[in-house]
């Protein structure tokens, strides 16, 4: 869809809903954050988080190992669209089972999170790289991990966030990125449209 120049804000029209807005000089590097109390579960332990960027409140969980001590930590960004954070199940579990926190939040706009979603559909990428940014600070904030040892894990579209909020941040330990997108998205968008669209056969 197109989008207009406005003040330096980029204007879009989303497929999640209206016009939202993406600017060029969107940053979270370090967001106001809010632990909750940690709630026992089973074999692991689960925190809530909420943290702010760019006027939005964003809420998440923290999936946390047993045991004393700081532990290394992944920050799960989602694909592209609606996602709202992950819930405690084999892809968590395996992180948290070998001593890792795994922080996976509502994508802006999705589940307990404000904002609009979702320009990151249409290709534009710096609110939800801001977002990732906030995470990564927030994650290193907390108590049981250890700052030092915290990276993105995601998948699809994350390969066009991770990287560059990994920049931007300055304190992302690792990337692990499945199903990356490799390409500019405005080629990957036109092949899918050429081909019928990501269902097409």
């Amino acid at each position: 869809m197109r989008g207009a120049i406005l003040a330096g804000v980029v204007l879009l029209a989303s497929s999640c809903g209206g016009s939202v807005s993406d600017p060029a000089d969107a940053s979270c590097t370090n967001p106001p954050v809010q632990f909750g109390e940690p709630t026992e579960a089973g074999d692991h332990s689960e925190v809530s988080v909420h943290f702010t960027c760019e006027g939005a409140v964003l809420a998440g969980t923290i999936y946390a190992p047993k045991g004393e001590g700081r532990h290394p930590a992944v920050v799960w960004l989602h694909g592209s669209g609606e996602q709202p954070r992950l819930t405690y199940g084999p892809l968590v579990a395996a992180y948290v089972n070998d001593g890792i926190d795994f922080f996976t939040y509502d994508k802006r706009g999705t589940g307990e999170s404000e904002g609009e979603c979702c320009p990151d559909v249409d290709g534009h990428f710096n609110l939800v790289t801001a977002d990732a940014e906030g995470a990564v600070a927030a994650a290193r904030s907390y108590s049981g991990i250890d700052p030092e040892q915290v990276g993105f894990l995601g998948a699809s579209a994350a390969g066009w966030i991770a990287p560059r909020a990994a920049e931007t941040s300055g304190h992302v330990a690792f990337l692990a990125i499945a199903s990356a997108g490799v390409l500019q998205h405005s080629i990957v968008a036109h092949f899918e449209e050429f081909a019928g669209g990501s269902e097409s056969t």
